[in-house]
């Protein structure tokens, strides 16, 4: 395996102007005005039949499909030349073709909602129907929040205004440089560098980067801030973060349940560092020490050996996911070096067509690893699912973290077993603390400052000091003085994307965590009759709720002691880090 891998983009068009492309463009555009013509006015109506109705979703499926290939195209594109005017200018024509349609086929949506109760129900119920089961039945839980068909396709065509404030953040992002460095590389060479002064000069250094575009920044935040408040009010949602428990598929209660827990439980943070602090020799941590690596254990890894390992823990619980991770590093489905306008991060995007298509910016930390792990975890996932309806195949945001997580912790074990120097074990363990802290607490602590931001965005546009002092509070909250945070740090919310691209994402990320600690916890009891479950569980995609899927093991996601389980897991690996520490 050659220490890069690079996608190569011809598997989906040969180039945005190419003749494939045009041709496909003018194909979904096609299927949308015949859909029009042939369904408008005929599915809201008491003589629709079963076979009409499954007819006509089998059309949707086919535009969506179509529609999705393109933009998935252009995005991933993008994403690689966030700087290229040309890829900027496609992924925009991607959105306006995608606002075009879905103005043309969402009468298909209101019809249906406008249905009779008891004739769409029986409708539901019909065998011939049961591969869109839950997505005819979730689409009309959304029935109180609406609106008429021409309000509706106005607000469709508004969207192509948010889509340009969120690609105008992106190339913000995209442009800034600390030492000549992508922002990605800088954060990472910064804040996991072992040298004090070092992190120190460059948390600085990126402070001063974030703080330049910051009179761009507070605008780019105030119109979406407003813009999703706007959407929720005309929606009749009463808070914003309804909007996103709604097509997460949990309720209000489940989600306050896990971010009180999370508030609750922040003293297991705190005795983390104050842990770290003691190890490192330190009389006081600040914000640029919280992933100081400890002064043992390097931790390096070539994108081989990663491969390696993650293909391995894959195999060990499952043949078939260990398959799959094998043909991800063999089969051109990752991206993975840093490169200049490359968008930072980590993600995995789902395809209909072909397979997933996975992007790192790898330098060989352990946290790359975990990363590749994460990311490897959402495209095992996306091919289990991928006989589900287009339609609902994507689960909502929490349970879309399971398998990504669930493939972390069998990283982590199988490393863990590896290592037989008791430094280097704790090095991984405090590292593996550190990723669960950001994944959970931190995560939780996001969206605490996003619902004060939506809060107080309803009344009056926000200053700049508002946010950072919003960003300060619930930060504090998670470290409880364990941390001290500068005033440099006030300025580090800007970078966080979710805020922008993807409003209360970010509790995902917290539910799919302690979700995965409990499900781990079963595992580690059960064995292999544990697997077939699982498996299923990722089989099913988003074919129904968060609850019921996970019915079958016993989870009641709306009791906070199910919440709390997973934090005594999180309590019991910091004590074994503290006993680690003792030893050594």
């Amino acid at each position: 395996m050659a220490e890069t891998l690079r996608w190569d983009l011809t598997e989906l068009y040969p180039d945005p102007d190419s003749p494939e492309t045009k041709a496909d463009f003018q194909k979904v555009q096609r299927l949308a005005r015949s859909f029009d013509k042939k369904y408008r006015g005929n599915i809201n109506s008491p003589n629709l039949t079963a076979d009409f109705l499954a007819s006509a979703l089998r059309r949707l499926e086919k535009i969506q499909t179509a529609l999705y290939k393109l933009e998935m195209y252009a995005e991933l594109n993008f994403s690689l030349n966030t700087r290229d005017e040309g890829a900027s200018a496609f992924a925009a024509q991607m959105k306006r073709l995608e606002v075009s349609i879905k103005s043309q086929i969402i009468f298909f949506d209101l019809e249906w909602k406008a249905l009779p109760k008891v004739q769409a129900e029986q409708l539901t119920g019909a065998p011939k129907l049961a591969r869109w089961q839950y997505a005819l039945e979730s689409e009309r839980l959304t029935i109180p929040h609406t609106l008429s068909e021409p309000e509706e396709v106005i607000l469709e065509r508004k969207s192509i205004i948010t889509k340009a404030w969120q690609t105008h953040y992106t190339k913000i992002v995209g442009r800034i440089e600390v030492n000549g460095k992508a922002l990605d590389y800088a954060l990472g060479k910064g804040l996991y560098n072992p040298d004090r002064e070092t992190r120190r000069t460059y948390q600085r250094t990126i402070t001063a980067a974030l703080e330049g575009e910051m009179p761009y920044m507070v605008d780019v935040f105030n119109a979406l801030l407003a813009d999703f408040g706007d959407d929720a009010n005309l929606r009749n949602y009463e808070e914003p973060i309804d909007i996103r428990n709604l097509s997460n598929s949990v309720s209000r209660t489940a989600v306050e349940a896990l971010l009180e827990v999370c508030d609750a439980n922040a003293e297991i943070v705190a005795r983390y560092y104050h842990l770290k602090r003691r190890i490192l020799g330190l009389k006081q941590l600040y914000d640029y020490d919280r992933y100081a690596p400890l002064p043992f254990g390097t931790g390096k890894m070539s994108l081989r050996g990663a491969q390696d390992l993650i293909v391995s823990a894959y195999q060990d619980f499952s043949p078939r996911l260990g398959e799959i991770a094998r043909r991800a590093f063999t089969e051109g489905w990752i991206d993975s070096p840093l490169s200049p306008g490359k968008i930072g991060g980590a993600f995995c995007f789902f395809s209909p067509v072909g397979h997933p298509w996975v992007l790192l910016n790898w330098v060989g930390s352990r946290r790359d690893v975990i990363i590749a792990a994460h990311e490897l975890g959402h495209a095992a996932h996306n091919v289990l699912y991928k006989d589900v309806s287009i339609l609902q195949a994507n689960p909502g945001m929490p349970m879309a973290e399971t398998a990504s997580v669930f493939g972390e912790r069998l990283v982590f074990d199988a490393r863990m077993r590896q290592i037989t120097d008791p430094r280097e074990k704790l090095a991984l363990l405090c590292e593996t603390l550190e990723n669960s802290f950001a994944t959970i607490f931190r995560q939780a602590a996001f969206t605490r400052f996003e619902q004060r931001l939506h809060e107080n965005r309803a009344e009056n546009e926000l200053s700049v000091d508002q946010i950072r002092q919003y960003w300060m509070d619930t930060q504090n909250a998670m470290f409880q003085g364990s941390v001290k945070l500068t005033k440099n740090y006030s300025w580090w919310w800007v970078y966080i994307h979710h805020f922008v691209q993807y409003p209360f994402y970010c509790y995902a990320y917290a539910f799919g965590n302690l979700l995965v600690l409990a499900l781990y916890a079963q595992y580690k009891k059960e064995g292999e009759s544990f697997v077939p479950k699982y498996l299923d569980l990722l089989s099913a995609g988003g074919s129904d709720t968060p609850a019921n899927l996970l019915a079958k093991f016993e989870i009641d996601i709306e009791n906070p002691d199910f919440w709390q389980e997973g934090m005594e897991i999180l309590r019991e690996m910091v004590e074994e880090a503290e006993q680690l520490a003792s030893e050594i």
